[in-house]
């Protein structure tokens, strides 16, 4: 991520049901990565599991212990993950980059993208699978998308990102 100071992000992590399977082992992976950096200082911020319909969501801080990562899975019905940046709106305005961790299958209604720029939030969308017909979908969600076959690719794109 640009420049060398730490950054400070807030990711909201999609725990719906269609996460399942190969989506949520690269959720995890993509989440303990951010935990790595955070314990060498690179990053810093705090990490949501978002689950919708009710909308509810887990904050945690960076780094995360191992039994939080490991406990990432997929069930809920909907992802909630505008409720969940607005639950959390405090943390998401003072991040230098706020990033949505999802499948591409969002069936969420469109963020409302110009509500949270009054904010100052400015959301990507982070991806990591080989379904490219999802990047429209993601498109109408994030003011900016990055897909990559696989977690670490994506870690590696976005580190070499600017705002």
């Amino acid at each position: 991520i640009e420049g060398k100071a730490c950054k400070e992000l807030f990711v909201v992590v999609d725990c719906s049901a269609s996460m399942s399977g190969h989506h949520i082992q690269e959720a995890r992976i993509f989440v303990a990565s951010l935990s790595r950096l955070a314990r060498l200082g690179f990053v810093k911020g705090h990490v949501v599991l978002s689950a919708g319909k009710p909308s509810r969501w887990e904050s945690y801080k960076l780094p995360l212990a191992d039994e939080v990562v490991a406990k990432i899975s997929a069930f809920a019905q909907a992802e909630g993950l505008e409720n969940a940046i607005k639950g959390n709106l405090k943390l998401a305005s003072n991040a230098d980059y706020v990033m949505v961790y999802a499948d591409g299958q969002i069936c969420d209604s469109p963020i409302d993208k110009t509500g949270l720029h009054r904010h100052g939030v400015f959301t990507w969308g982070l991806y990591a699978g080989d379904e490219p017909d999802y990047l429209e979908n993601m498109h109408l969600h994030f003011d900016k998308v990055i897909m990559r076959q696989n977690a670490e690719q994506l870690v590696d794109a976005m580190l070499l990102q600017k705002k």
